[in-house]
């Protein structure tokens, strides 16, 4: 018999949050653990880092590298958490997204 659980806030944001364990038999008393909550999931979807995105007069874009050339790319975004964001159109996985080093691309690429 699945027994409901409630979390005690700890850290800066807390959300109110109930979580059923299916199989309690492993878990004793005073046990800390996490948990990791799916509120979307894009299993075949594309990710980037999120710090690889930017915005020009809030339209998203990134710059893909191509040999030696940068090409700023515009993109259309999905879900994201604290780490990735969807790429929806603009990029495939076969393209170099530049996700650090920002400050050597050259002024003025298009």
């Amino acid at each position: 018999m699945p027994i409901p659980l409630k979390l005690r806030p700890v850290g800066a944001t807390v959300f109110p949050v109930e979580v059923t364990i299916d199989n309690p038999s492993k878990f004793r008393i005073g046990l800390n653990g996490d948990v990791t909550i799916k509120y979307k999931e894009s299993p075949d979807a594309l990710y980037v880092p999120l710090d690889s995105i930017k915005e020009d007069n809030e339209i998203p874009y990134v710059f893909i590298k191509t040999g030696n050339k940068f090409i700023k790319q515009t993109v259309k975004t999905g879900i994201q958490n604290n780490d990735e964001i969807e790429i929806l159109e603009g990029v495939s996985e076969d393209m170099s997204v530049v996700s650090e080093g920002f400050e050597f691309i050259p002024k003025g690429v298009q």
